[in-house]
């Protein structure tokens, strides 16, 4: 049986999706708040394109302004990257007064050249400052109109657009409690599946997503295809109307499966389209007639058989290599692959060779001739071809597609010197992705290599220990340093072997074991100083000073710890090392965090930030962001704590580390609660779950542990929450983390308490007070036990609590408990008869209270005003509504105005406990 003619033209625009396009057009109603990335998905032919037609019609009916770009197999990378930016540019040139335009239309101008290669200076730029300025450019643009992108088929594109698009989702449509910044739009992408929107399971945590699932159109839908006129008239044509036609026609098994583009195609336009597939992109129809031998009439009558019946058309398209030409292309991704599949094995591999060879001597498109030549197993050309285009990537700032060609040609290489240095090539990338897990299983397979080759190089074997340090695999990386020093030993290698101390220094105080990460350490210096090469060791030694400091700091000895960062960041100053620079920094600014110098902190973590963020150091940027969250929160500025929280949410993302963004979104959890905001605080505990690792680091578990139980307190599970707790407390002692385990105590005698078990909760308060906490615990302790010993009865006791926790809160400028103490020192006073006194106190708890208040965002501040012990307060005040009145600003701290760090008036080591993550940022 002959098929007639595809429908396409007879087809109408979309019918049978009124619910999906209405869910879509749902999102605009959020606008104003978040963006959302709106996922379609579903099988060949379902209507994916179609949908997007309509979707693009609608939206531009209700002012929004949308642009459209379509992906497909081959072609280079970020194509439609650079389609989008040009259809923006000329959309911009369209609209508004030139000078209005001005600044956007300038930086899409950069973005696009720098996109299409064409900038100098592109190998400076690293690609996630491109896909940060592409970000800003579309929020800044959709500020003055609603915005959509509309990304055709993102599941063919190259992996360098779909991690733009990722991140682009990532970062202008994250959920509201992690967002940065408002997009006013929609991220709009088809995909056979979820999954293979973002080539990851997991790529939508985080973000406002919509995913819409296409199926069949139902029986409304089919209805209204059959009826329309263009079907109608079609029909009838190819029936003439006879019953018996029309029966054969619905009833055939061939409507059963999708058409063929081959199917009526004769030989010339069978080589014009398995040659079209096989490229991948359009093609001038010169390249068409050199690669399929056909020529002149010939070429030409093949061409316009398959333009006549819709399987391909004539487009412009600089795909060819000449820009503005006219070019052939399939009109649908999905004929284009249903071609591909259909070849024979043996022929697809000899036509990318031939493409491949075409393009290597034309010397165009390195990438498309690697992936050719890939394709068509050309062997040592296609390695050769291979490593040029992935070391243009790597400069190109597209490190997944790098990796993946030098993955590809390590399957087609012969001989063990390329597969060597392709090996450590790939290794290296995986390191800079922070694909740790990747990076680790290839640096095992380099010295898996090299031992049959003989004894395995130390360098390789040095990379090996360092990333499974950073992964956290503390035994297995110390097996390796110990026969790594063994070897240096043997060979009398004292670099070798100060490299090695200083990463077993760090393994070890990542790993808790101080003593033995003290000697280790100084032993690595005592190498330094023997080698006398102050600038070959330079790095070695800011190393192992580093770790010293730490260990300094986690015992207390703010001094020792002030003075080794502090020559760590003149030596850095002066060796002109940027990145070291901020890192001191950031050890100075903990420094002074830890002595309760907060002043000095903001200025060395500010000073971290900037130097951190001018050569594109995203890991310490996170870690500067986040410690000034925690900074804020200690100043009870939960507001800016926020904002600093989301900042470092930002620069995680820029690196991808998952968990570090799982850290972040416990200590925003952990905020959210802190203020009220219990199903804000469930949500990122639930997003922080999903981003951690498989087995996150011990004191990871433990926050977890001690946010669950906070949590199902909250919800009156109090067996769940002690379950929680006491979990949380074994966890850190059985590891000796003294800072947890006290956290985890007082939460549980805060339980103890709400259950009105006194004595409990009194005994375990009076052990924690006597471990020496730190300032902040102790502070939270004392308030604590000020209500337990009041509602004892004990109202001496409770006054010495309150009056020692207000002098503590003052010397923390905690102004949140501040306000706690005075309230209730004011309870006892009014309970002995006092009462001026009981209103003075009343008086200043409202005052400082209502300055808190103001610190606290908008959105939570109700949640805020009825936590349980603020309700009392007004009532105990005659004012049954939360203060009004407008606090004056916290006075300017002028410590900053000295010459160098303050000294504390009253010193509080171990403030912020040591994080293993900020620990590993820092190594």
């Amino acid at each position: 049986m002959t098929l007639p003619a595809p429908l396409h033209a007879a087809s109408p625009a979309c019918v049978g999706r009124d619910h999906e396009l209405a869910r879509l057009l749902d999102t605009l109603e959020t606008l104003d708040q978040h963006g959302t990335f709106v996922a379609i998905t579903g099988p060949l032919g379902i209507g994916k394109s179609t949908f997007m037609v309509e979707a693009n019609r609608r939206l531009r009916e209700r002012g929004v302004m949308t642009f459209v770009t379509r992906c497909r197999p081959g072609l280079s990378s970020f194509r439609p990257i650079v389609e989008l930016l040009r259809g923006l540019l000329v959309r911009l040139c369209e609209q508004g007064e030139p000078s209005q335009q001005h600044d956007l239309v300038g930086r899409a101008e950069e973005l696009l050249a720098t996109f299409e290669g064409r900038r100098s200076d592109r190998g400076q730029l690293d690609r996630i400052t491109l896909f940060e300025q592409l970000a800003q450019l579309l929020r800044d643009l959709a500020e003055a109109q609603p915005l959509a992108l509309l990304v055709h088929d993102i599941d063919v594109a190259d992996a360098g657009t779909r991690q733009a698009v990722s991140y682009l989702g990532q970062e202008l449509t994250s959920s509201p409690e992690l967002s940065t910044g408002r997009y006013r739009g929609l991220l709009i992408a088809t995909a056979a599946t979820l999954e293979d929107v973002g080539g990851d399971a997991r790529w939508a945590d985080g973000t406002e997503l919509l995913h819409i699932a296409l199926e069949g159109i139902n029986k409304a839908g089919i209805k209204a295809y059959l009826t329309s006129e263009r079907v109608l008239a079609r029909v009838l044509e190819l029936t003439d109307g006879v019953p018996q036609r029309l029966e054969a026609l619905v009833s055939s098994e061939l409507a059963r499966r999708l058409p063929s583009p081959l199917s009526q195609a004769s030989g010339d336009e069978r080589r014009v389209l398995e040659l079209l597939a096989t490229f991948g992109r359009p093609l001038a129809a010169e390249t068409l007639g050199e690669l399929t031998g056909l020529r002149g009439d010939t070429l030409t009558t093949a061409i316009a058989n398959l333009v006549g019946r819709q399987i391909i058309e004539k487009t412009v398209s600089d795909a060819s290599g000449r820009r503005g030409a006219l070019c052939i292309a399939f009109r649908r991704v999905g004929d284009e692959r249903a071609v591909y599949e259909s070849l024979p094995a043996g022929d697809r591999q000899a036509l990318h060779a031939t493409i491949g060879y075409h393009l290597q001597a034309a010397d165009e498109d390195l990438e498309s001739c690697a992936d050719h030549l890939l394709r068509g197993s050309a062997g040592d050309d296609a390695v050769r071809a291979a490593e040029r285009a992935a070391e243009q990537l790597e400069i190109a700032y597209c490190y997944e597609r790098a990796g993946e060609f030098y993955e590809r040609a390590l399957e087609q290489v012969r001989d063990d010197d390329t597969r060597r240095r392709l090996l450590w090539a790939l290794c290296t990338i995986f390191e800079n992705s922070a694909n740790l897990d990747r990076a680790v299983q290839t640096a095992e397979q380099l010295l898996e290599l090299e031992s049959r080759r003989g004894e395995p190089d130390p360098a390789a074997q040095l990379k090996l220990a360092r990333l499974l340090l950073r992964r956290g695999d503390f035994s297995a990386a110390r097996q390796r340093l110990h026969e790594l020093e063994r070897l240096a030993t043997r060979d009398g290698d004292l670099e070798l072997r100060a490299e090695v101390h200083a990463e077993q220094a760090e393994g070890l105080f990542l790993d808790g074991q101080r003593g033995a990460a003290r000697s280790a350490a100084q032993q690595g210096l005592e190498l330094c100083d023997e080698l006398r090469r102050e600038g070959e060791t330079i790095t070695l030694r800011l190393a192992l000073q580093n770790t010293l400091g730490k260990l300094a700091l986690d015992a207390g000895d703010v001094e020792e710890a002030r003075g080794l960062f502090a020559d760590n960041l003149r030596r850095a100053d002066v060796a002109g090392l940027v990145a070291e620079t901020a890192r001191a920094q950031i050890q100075l600014g903990m420094t002074a965090l830890s002595a309760a110098d907060y002043a000095a902190a903001e200025q060395h973590y500010e000073q971290g930030r900037q130097l951190s963020a001018s050569v594109g150091e995203h890991r310490y940027l996170g870690a500067c962001l986040q410690h000034l969250g925690v900074l804020a929160e200690r100043r009870r500025d939960y507001a800016e704590a926020i904002h600093s929280y989301q900042q470092a949410v930002g620069a995680w993302k820029k690196v991808g580390h998952r968990s570090y963004l799982a850290w972040v979104g416990l200590d925003l959890a952990k905020l959210y609660l802190d203020l009220g905001g219990v199903g804000r605080a469930t949500a990122m505990l639930n997003l922080a779950d999903k981003l951690a690792d498989a087995e996150p680091p011990l004191a990871t578990r433990i926050n977890r542990e001690i946010l669950s139980g906070r949590l199902a307190k909250a919800a009156c599970r109090f067996a769940d929450a002690k379950a929680h707790l006491a979990r949380a407390e074994e966890l850190a002692e059985k590891s000796d983390q003294h800072g947890r385990a006290g956290r985890a105590a007082l939460e549980l005698a805060s339980l103890a308490y709400e259950r009105d078990d006194s004595a409990t909760a009194a005994k375990r308060l009076e052990d924690l007070l006597s471990s020496e906490p730190d300032g902040p615990l102790r502070l939270r302790a004392l308030l604590l036990r000020t209500q337990v010993e009041s509602r004892s009865g004990s109202r001496a006791a409770a006054r010495a609590a309150a009056i020692e926790a207000l002098e503590l809160a003052s010397d923390l400028q905690d102004d949140e408990a501040s306000w706690q103490a005075h309230f209730h020192l004011a309870t006892v006073a009014r309970a002995e008869g006092r009462e001026s006194e009981a209103q003075r106190r009343l008086l200043d708890a409202a005052r400082i209270e209502g300055r808190v208040r103001q610190c606290v965002p908008k959105e939570l501040r109700e949640a805020v005003a009825e936590q349980p012990l603020r309700v009392a307060l007004r009532a105990a005040s005659g004012d049954a509504q939360p203060s009004s009145f407008s606090a004056p600003a916290r006075p300017r701290d002028t410590r900053l105005d000295g010459d160098g760090p303050a000294v504390s008036t009253r010193p509080f080591h171990g403030i912020v406990g040591a994080h293993p993550r900020i620990q590993q940022v820092l190594t």
